[in-house]
């Protein structure tokens, strides 16, 4: 629903004068003005209170997460930031990872749907392994690409927190993927990973390896990784060994039970 524009400059003086019980708010699709990003940003740098900011389709472009950031530089209470679909480019992911290098309380980034390229997720994956509270990165329908995939398992060799990865739909291809594997299989924090709507859904060649034991291989919490669950395909390949994480619970994952001791389960569903 709508928010008028008083509602929206309530809010943003509400955030602005630290108001004690304001900890969320959802400003998504309301097409914010310049003026009131900037007035939401200037808000931010000195807010002690709000948790999570939901910023979808505002049309922030590369100005507005400019802002955005520079106000999470110094930040120390926000854990969930949401910016999806708001043009954001290869400027403003630099903008982002200038951020991630600094920030001490953000937790969860969903940045799907904005056209950030490979050189765009190059500048946050460098960024990551200097953060260590990021515990979720949603980059769906970012344009990553093979390029950009390379340069995130290169980051999750340094970086030892990073919980939840979200990758669909980004035009990776099945050989991209087989590199990324080993950089996986060695992460001992990611729990969750969501490839789904790649390139590989439609080309993917059986004949190449095979896909269970390829899967199996990574996601294995034991010995070598702690994911518990996995998206392959459009044909929703998903192993699970833990679906009491709270971290995952309300993801876009689909995560099945697993009784007690009974080890990862593997459901192909076609």
């Amino acid at each position: 629903m709508p928010l008028t524009q008083d509602a929206i400059n309530d809010l943003l003086r509400k955030i602005s004068n630290n108001n004690r019980g304001l900890v969320e708010v959802n400003f998504a699709q309301q097409k914010l003005t310049k003026a009131q990003i900037a007035q939401l940003a200037k808000g931010l740098e000195t807010n002690y209170f709000l948790q999570k900011l939901i910023l979808d389709g505002v049309m922030l472009e590369n100005f507005g997460i400019k802002a955005i950031s520079k106000a999470l530089e110094t930040n120390e209470n926000l854990k969930y930031l949401s910016v999806r679909n708001n043009h954001i480019g290869r400027d403003g992911a630099r903008d982002v990872a200038n951020m991630l290098r600094v920030n001490k309380t953000l937790e969860s980034l969903r940045l799907a749907s904005n056209p950030l390229m490979p050189a765009g997720i190059q500048d946050i994956a460098e960024a990551l392994p200097e953060n260590n509270v990021l515990l979720i990165l949603n980059i769906d329908c970012c344009h990553v690409g093979d390029g950009g995939l390379i340069k995130l398992g290169i980051m999750l060799d340094s970086n030892h927190t990073l919980r939840s990865l979200g990758l669909a739909c980004n035009g990776i291809s099945s050989s991209a993927i087989k590199q990324f594997e080993p950089h996986i299989a060695n992460h001992r924090s990611l729990r969750h990973l969501d490839i789904w709507g790649n390139t590989m859904d439609y080309v993917f060649d059986y004949n190449q390896y095979d896909v269970e034991e390829f899967s199996t291989k990574f996601v294995h919490p034991k010995p070598r990784s702690s994911i518990t669950s996995f998206i392959w395909s459009a044909k929703r390949t998903t192993l699970t060994s833990d679906a009491s994480d709270p971290l995952l619970k309300g993801s876009d994952a689909a995560i099945s039970e697993t009784p007690e001791n009974a080890g990862p389960k593997l459901k192909v569903r076609y």
